[in-house]
């Protein structure tokens, strides 16, 4: 099966037209349509783009990861053959590189193309790395996820930090096509981070991260402000929260922490009854809800608050009360105040 056939195969696994497939990649339908007549070869960075996305590591993408009886030779049509010329004028360098990593995986040659790899600084592309939870010894975790931009059996990968006099070394652990690790560290240090890739061979390679200082005050719980336009109102046993709502949670200047999460949630005797979700935009809360109303059908002895809750990135949840309503009996029936 050629790269075009493979290529075709997996996306109709999928379910994708030639568009959409084009459409996830940001190129157009006519380059799909070239990728799987084998019309053109997808440049490195449409490969690991395309092995993401079918969940296959670029080399089984290729047909050369994995070791499959040997097809006879073909003969090559005559229309590929005037084709040819014409695309390798065009494609250039893409294709050079292209083939000298494909046969660089058929030779078995992993080390090279891992060299090459890291030569350009492609090797890991790091989708998180940052303070993911704080201890109550005075520790705080450190936690990476990196996925390789070229696949290779084999492939073992570490991150080390140092500071403080000491050296703290993780192994990442496979999860899919990326790569986890995590570090337990003292607070108050400056870090240096580092990748250190391992190959078959034993060849092991470097990939500076930068340096992070992390202090109790970095890591201190965001504050979370919350207030509503107008009060509630009761009519006939139902309760009615009426008017706007503004609630903000910003991380200072030097903070470490961001907002993951953040809900308006009403809470009936003290078990939560209904849940608005708030917008969080780049680790921030800053929401506006106008014209907000909800009804609430509610009896004497009823204790009703509405709360703003915002989940930081290490999991601790800060809450700020808009509203609150008490609920009794009174001489002209249901009456409310206050609460608390």
């Amino acid at each position: 099966m050629t790269l075009g056939q493979r290529i075709q195969a997996e996306r109709k696994r999928l379910g994708l037209s030639q568009e959409g497939l084009g459409e996830a990649l940001g190129v157009t339908r006519q380059a799909i349509s070239k990728w799987e007549a084998d019309g053109a070869v997808p440049e490195v960075d449409k490969l690991v783009a395309l092995s993401r996305l079918f969940y296959l590591p670029v080399g089984v993408l290729l047909g050369v990861e994995e070791a499959a009886a040997a097809e006879p030779p073909r003969p090559v049509p005559r229309w590929k053959r005037r084709l040819w010329p014409l695309l390798s004028a065009a494609l250039g360098a893409v294709c050079v590189v292209l083939v000298l990593r494909v046969n660089t995986l058929q030779s078995g040659q992993a080390d090279r193309l891992l060299a090459a790899a890291l030569a350009d600084g492609r090797m890991w592309q790091v989708e998180e790395r940052g303070v993911a939870a704080l201890g109550e010894d005075g520790t705080f975790c450190w936690r990476l996820r990196a996925v390789p931009e070229v696949e290779a059996p084999g492939l073992g990968l570490s991150v080390t930090a140092e500071g403080g006099g000491e050296r703290f070394t993780a192994r990442a652990d496979r999860d899919g096509l990326a790569y986890e690790a995590e570090l337990r560290l003292p607070l108050g240090e400056e870090y240096h981070f580092t990748l250190r890739t391992r190959t078959p061979s034993g060849a092991e390679y470097r990939q500076e991260l930068g340096e992070w200082t992390v202090t109790a005050e970095a890591l201190a719980p965001l504050e979370l402000t919350a207030r509503k336009g107008k009060g509630g109102t009761l009519s006939g046993g139902i309760w009615t929260w009426d008017g706007s709502i503004w609630a903000a949670c910003v991380p200072p200047e030097g903070s470490l922490v961001t907002v993951e999460r953040a809900v308006l949630r009403q809470y009936r005797n003290g078990a939560p009854e209904w849940e608005q979700s708030l917008p969080v935009e780049h680790g921030r809360l800053e929401a506006d809800v106008s014209d907000f109303q909800r009804q609430t059908r509610v009896e004497a002895g009823d204790e009703v608050l509405l709360l703003v809750e915002a989940v930081d990135s290490l999991g601790r949840t800060c809450t700020r009360q808009v509203e609150g309503a008490a609920f009794s009996d009174g001489p002209s029936g249901l009456e409310w105040a206050a609460f608390p």
